[in-house]
């Protein structure tokens, strides 16, 4: 499987704000192997925690970056 929109955007919103991904999981609660099954796009999050991570990323990632078609 190949990295959802979302997962590219929030390894952007990483770079560019210098802010490791390690943050975003520990503001989410969850674990690594979770987030690296988003990052990887073997599974997504719940709509709960995609609007977390719009919040956490101040919308760079948006709820409708983690759809697909």
């Amino acid at each position: 499987m190949s990295s959802p929109p979302a997962a590219m955007r929030l390894r952007e919103w990483s770079r560019q704000t210098e802010r490791p991904l390690e943050d975003v999981r520990r503001a989410l609660s969850i674990s690594r192997t979770t987030l690296t099954s988003w990052l990887n796009g073997q599974t997504e999050p719940r709509v709960s925690q995609a609007r977390a991570i719009e919040k956490a990323t101040g919308g760079f990632v948006r709820v409708a970056h983690w759809i697909r078609d």
